[in-house]
């Protein structure tokens, strides 16, 4: 029910909805689209600007799902596509006392950020934040 670890329908679509209720799974993960690759040639040949349009027309009539953008796309390509390595999107944020928090649990392990080919930050703090200490 949140954007890293294993995060869920159940907590981003409105399951009182006869159409979510009928066409998704409360228990399917979903992904953050903050990271995103797509062959363009096959997302205008299935009209998935069109398709999440309509998510977009819906939700603003019936209140079918919360967090903005994320929802669109996940409805969209529900069961229809692949994750990336997490080095493309590795999570990580800070804490309310601004310690370096990564989302997997550790704090300030150099061996799982060296890899990373994309930092997530996530949360109030950034690292370009002129009173960041680390990174």
């Amino acid at each position: 029910r949140h954007w890293f670890g294993n995060p869920t329908f159940e907590g981003m679509l409105n399951f009182k909805d006869p159409e979510i209720a009928a066409r998704f799974s409360p228990k399917e993960m979903y992904f953050n689209a903050g990271v995103f690759v797509a062959l363009l040639e096959g997302w205008r040949r299935s009209n998935v600007t069109g398709q999440m349009e309509g998510w977009l027309r819906a939700n603003s009539k019936r209140n079918i799902y919360q967090f903005g953008s994320q929802p669109p796309m996940n409805l969209v390509f529900y069961r229809l596509y692949q994750h990336l390595p997490l080095a493309w999107n590795l999570p990580m944020g800070t804490t309310a006392g601004g310690e370096t928090e990564l989302k997997q649990g550790r704090r300030d392990d150099d061996a799982y950020v060296a890899g990373a080919k994309i930092i997530h930050w996530s949360g109030n703090r950034k690292p370009w934040d002129k009173d960041a200490n680390r990174y």
